[in-house]
């Protein structure tokens, strides 16, 4: 063979390969783009605790440092009632001054949406009468400012009558975290033995008086919730007030219009309680009036 039939040999060959090769990529499909899954949207954060903290002082100073729970978290929204905050109220935690009583309630917000918000009450220590030697329970109450909790269960609507306060039952010196427990979950010794009316005998016998009160429902009603609540505390300020002896005022401090306009609140249940159900927080301060009459 000369060089000319190899040349054109060499040439065929290399179109055949050519073709071969488009013929293969023809018939081979091709891949898909691969693409990647949206990342799911973010669920709103939660405040699982607002973390305050205060010295005892007439004039308290409270620090926060929350715990919350949820992914990409973007800002924190502080709001201070009655006090001056000492840094910005969007920093994630805050240091306040108080002259008196107030509050402080924080907001947590993500790209999903905003948290429930949680308040802390702002109560500075009373200034004392001369008096004996305090108790443990009574230096309790000062130093710590536990609430004590009347639990009301089975409310058809959204209304209550007065005569139910007595007979609700009673949760102790509770830290704030513990006040949303669902009854089911609370431990059989997580009840006290008293009734509400023995409770608030025996606080008011040992020179306690009623500063704040804050009261949430569950109502079977829908979005009847903050009503219940506002029913719950009517009915709680007339079974007082229908008691007669000892005189209602002797339980409020500074009696019970004060704390009625100003220290009373009336909320929506935080978490998900017992349908029908409702939670009093009483908030003691221990400041005996010797002008009171007994029980």
């Amino acid at each position: 063979m000369n060089d000319e039939g190899i040349g054109i040999a060499g040439w065929l060959l290399a179109d055949l390969t050519l073709v071969l090769a488009l013929i293969f990529l023809a018939l081979v499909p091709g891949r898909e783009a691969a693409t990647e899954a949206p990342p799911p949207p973010a669920e709103p954060p939660a405040i699982a605790d607002i973390g305050c903290r205060q010295d005892g002082g007439a004039a308290p100073v409270v620090t926060c440092e929350p715990r919350v729970e949820g992914e990409r978290l973007l800002r924190y929204e502080w709001e201070v009632e009655r006090g001056v905050a000492r840094g910005g109220l969007d920093a994630e935690t805050l240091k306040a001054e108080f002259a008196g009583a107030g509050s402080i309630t924080l907001v947590v917000a993500n790209e999903g949406g905003k948290s429930q918000p949680r308040t802390y009450p702002v109560l500075p220590a009373p200034t004392p009468a001369p008096t004996p030697e305090p108790t443990p329970s009574e230096l309790l109450y000062r130093a710590e400012f536990r609430f004590d909790q009347l639990v009301l269960s089975d409310i058809a609507g959204d209304r209550v009558a007065a005569g139910v306060i007595a007979d609700a039952r009673v949760r102790e010196r509770l830290r704030k975290e513990q006040e949303d427990t669902r009854s089911a979950e609370i431990p059989e010794g997580g009840w006290s033995e008293l009734t509400a009316e023995e409770l608030l005998r025996q606080r008011q016998t040992d020179g306690y008086r009623i500063a704040l009160i804050e009261t949430f429902s569950h109502s079977v009603v829908a979005d009847a919730h903050i009503a219940l609540s506002r029913s719950v505390n009517e009915a709680f300020f007339a079974y007082l007030q229908e008691r007669g002896r000892p005189p209602d005022r002797c339980i409020f401090l500074n009696g019970p219009a004060a704390v009625r306009d100003d220290w009373t609140a009336a909320y929506l249940d935080r978490t998900d309680l017992d349908a029908g159900s409702s939670r009093i927080n009483l908030y003691f301060v221990w400041a005996p009036d010797a002008g009171c009459e007994p029980p």
